[in-house]
């Protein structure tokens, strides 16, 4: 991607991107095409969304977990989206179209939500957590827009999980000790049930769960490839080492062996 600001700065800022409709082809890459369907939203079995609730999704990206909530809120209830990206926000609504469901999407500010106290049912955010600039305030929004024993739901990667069957653990872990410190909040998913508690909210439980990927060209195009790019121009790895590194997966991907693996932490709780 080319700009010198890190990963999850450059996430954060997709419309001043030069070509901002790549965002949307890696999104499409991450869902493998299946944004609508609620079986890739590992955490929907967790999600209260009933009949005629009023739901929220922070940071919905291409919209796709909107849509996938919408038939269980039915015509009497309204699922919304809402997205920094300009470009977000008008892909999503044009794969809407058509489609009959109660959903809208708005652009917006995770940490200034535009809406009003006691607005929503449930809020959820998926991955958006490990991106944004202060999780603390984002929580603190959700928590306001929401209503009085509504539920309150955030899934996020333990970046600081990850691990990889690779020969040099050593640069491995330099390599995520930068993407966990610069690119990522790579440690925020471990800190989201203890922001929960601290924030008063009610019945908080935490699920754990594991994830294992064995498709490289997938992790090398979403996550490995501009990190290893920002880690170089860093100087917390030589060419000559993330060159070593990423042969070294390739011919493990070659031989039908890659291996990363990781956690998946999601947190829910009630407003009081």
């Amino acid at each position: 991607m080319g700009e010198n600001r890190s990963w999850k700065q450059r996430w954060c800022s997709i419309d001043a991107a030069s070509d901002p409709s790549q965002y949307v082809r890696l999104m499409d890459i991450t869902r493998s095409g299946r944004d609508d369907d609620p079986s890739s939203y590992r955490f929907f079995g967790l999600l209260d969304a009933r009949a005629g609730d009023r739901v929220l999704d922070v940071g919905c990206g291409l919209g796709g977990a909107v849509r996938a909530v919408a038939p269980r809120v039915g015509a009497t209830g309204q699922v919304v989206g809402v997205d920094k990206s300009a470009t977000m926000i008008a892909e999503a609504r044009r794969r809407a179209e058509g489609l009959a469901l109660p959903v809208k999407y708005r652009q917006g500010d995770a940490h200034h939500l535009p809406f009003d106290d006691d607005t929503f049912d449930a809020c959820f955010s998926a991955a958006t957590f490990t991106l944004i600039d202060r999780p603390e305030q984002a929580l603190a929004d959700m928590i306001r827009v929401s209503r009085p024993g509504g539920q309150i739901l955030i899934s996020a990667t333990d970046f600081g999980s990850w691990i990889f069957d690779a020969t040099d653990q050593e640069l491995t872990r330099k390599i995520m000790r930068f993407v966990c410190d610069h690119e990522t909040n790579g440690s925020i998913a471990r800190r989201l049930r203890r922001l929960f508690v601290d924030s008063g909210l009610d019945d908080v439980h935490m699920i754990l769960r594991g994830s294992g990927y064995t498709d490289y060209t997938y992790i090398h195009e979403v996550w490995l490839r501009p990190w290893l790019e920002d880690a170089q121009t860093a100087g917390v790895v030589t060419a000559a080492e993330a060159m070593a590194w990423l042969r070294d997966l390739e011919e493990r991907d070659r031989a039908g062996v890659f291996l990363l693996a990781g956690l998946d932490f999601t947190v829910v709780g009630r407003k009081p």
